[in-house]
């Protein structure tokens, strides 16, 4: 099942979806996901099986790139959650959906 509706942009202002607190991201860049339609049930029953990341209310550190710093979870809403990617600089970004297994794909452009 595809999302409803997602967007992909950077902010200037990183928030936390219903405290309103702002997150501290390294890197020179944040680039905000919101995503709508997310599965509801538990983690065992994802379609993205054993490949599933669930993050937590604790940065996920990307420590194996010169590109990527954290993920944040931004807070979730009933099936719409918010999360920024810390980028070293930002960069140009690509979004895609696709299906079978429905996801969405951010393309970030490297050197």
């Amino acid at each position: 099942m595809l999302p409803n509706s997602f967007a992909v942009e950077y902010s200037d202002d990183p928030r936390s979806m219903m405290m309103e607190d702002p997150i501290d991201i390294p890197g020179e860049a944040a680039l905000f996901f919101r995503v709508s339609n997310l599965h509801p049930g538990h983690p065992d029953d994802s379609p993205a099986g054993e490949e599933l990341v669930e993050f937590g209310p604790e940065p996920y550190p990307i420590s194996q790139s010169n590109v990527f710093t954290e993920i944040h979870n931004g807070g979730r809403f009933e099936s719409v959650g918010e999360y920024y990617i810390g980028l070293d600089v930002e960069r140009e970004i690509r979004v895609e959906a696709l299906d079978d297994p429905a996801r969405i794909i951010i393309d970030v452009a490297t050197p």
